[in-house]
């Protein structure tokens, strides 16, 4: 019994290795029709870094065939949400390219700090103001001392 299953697998096997080799058929090539001139004149003109639609009215003469088109696009949500990703990525590389470019900030920024008695900070502000070392003029304000920057970066 165990003999004849393997005697006819290997049958099987055999039958579908003949049965499958086959020398593929011969198509025959179409000759291909050529562009209308001014698809070809758009892409003479065409920047390879641009994206630039293509006018259906030069690959298209049919007017019911334009309209339809029209119709899908209208109501294609797919197409609309595809065109919007195609601008989404336009508009990243725009920004992407102009971060290429040098830029100057200027700025005004104003901030001030409050120290408190028992930090680090505080506690050695007032011992550096009880110092015969420093002025007057050099003594930090206990209160409120003000920061102030004006400038380009």
């Amino acid at each position: 019994m165990k003999r004849l299953n393997h005697r006819n697998i290997l049958y099987g096997i055999a039958s579908l290795t003949l049965v499958s080799c086959a020398v593929p058929k011969v198509t025959e090539l179409k000759k291909a029709q050529e562009l209308p001139e001014e698809i070809i004149k758009a892409d003479k003109n065409k920047s390879p870094d641009e994206f630039q639609q293509i006018n259906l009215k030069a690959y298209f003469t049919d007017p019911n065939l334009l309209e339809l088109f029209d119709k899908v696009v209208q109501a294609n949500p797919d197409f609309q949400i595809a065109q919007q990703r195609v601008e989404i990525a336009n508009s990243f590389l725009q920004r992407s390219k102009m971060d290429l470019l040098p830029s100057l900030e200027v700025g005004v920024e104003a901030s001030g700090n409050r120290y408190g008695k028992y930090t680090m900070e505080g506690v050695g502000n007032y011992d550096t103001n009880l110092s015969p070392n420093i002025t007057e003029n050099q003594k930090i304000n206990r209160d409120f001392t003000p920061n102030y920057w004006v400038g380009a970066r």
